[in-house]
């Protein structure tokens, strides 16, 4: 691939940062997570009863796994005011917000790239809408990524592990100028396309296979 470092030729010098006790490249900052995001904040705190005939689903942090949101046999059908009052907190949108589960199972991370139009969660996952004046999604889904065991010393608990907001808000960011992360986020972009693009193939590919399992075993 004809691939060049994102930042080549962005850095400049090197200095010392007492935070992180490292050199960071002095043209970068360390700032907090609330400080480059326009909307971070956990789903449905209380419960929500389940309608059998419901069009519409409430996920919790079992449902994000390898970056996806995944349906699972134990999803609960919500009926549409429940989903209208849950979405109106939370504001979840393709392209733009990353999921972070911060309850029971932590770090789990998903970057959408597909509509949830039907889907909403529980307070075990957090909905995290960057800046797109201050950083680019792409570079805080990766950021967040190899900030795993940062994101996991933010846990407390003595029985269900979570993640406070509080906390979470002031998690510590390294901020590239927006220049270099713009480069970046040019060079990722396609790739994540071809991933989801993959990702449903596989899944009609999983249907076409059940469907002929089911056609031999009972023909």
């Amino acid at each position: 691939m004809d691939y060049q470092i994102p930042y080549d030729g962005c850095i400049g010098e090197f200095t010392w940062c007492e935070k992180l006790k490292r050199e960071i490249p002095e043209n970068w900052e360390l700032v907090r997570l609330e400080d480059v995001t326009k909307h971070l904040t956990d789903g449905e705190h209380g419960y929500v009863s389940e309608d059998s005939k419901g069009q519409y689903w409430l996920y919790g942090a079992s449902n994000i796994r390898d970056g996806q949101v995944v349906p699972s046999p134990s999803d609960k059908r919500i009926d549409y005011e429940a989903y209208q009052r849950i979405h109106k907190r939370t504001g979840t949108s393709k392209g733009d917000d990353i999921l972070l589960t911060t309850a029971g199972t932590i770090g789990n991370i998903a970057y959408l790239q597909e509509d949830l139009d039907s889907i909403e969660f529980l307070r075990s996952v957090t909905t995290i809408r960057p800046d797109p004046d201050r950083i680019t999604a792409e570079y805080l889904y990766q950021y967040l990524l190899a900030a795993t065991p940062q994101i996991h010393a933010l846990k407390k608990g003595s029985g269900q592990n979570s993640i406070a907001l509080s906390d979470l808000r002031k998690m510590p960011i390294l901020l590239p100028p927006l220049e270099a992360q713009k480069l970046y986020s040019d060079k990722s972009v396609p790739f994540y396309h071809r991933i989801e693009i993959v990702r449903r193939e596989n899944q009609e590919l999983q249907k076409m296979y059940h469907l002929l399992i089911d056609i031999l075993i009972f023909d």
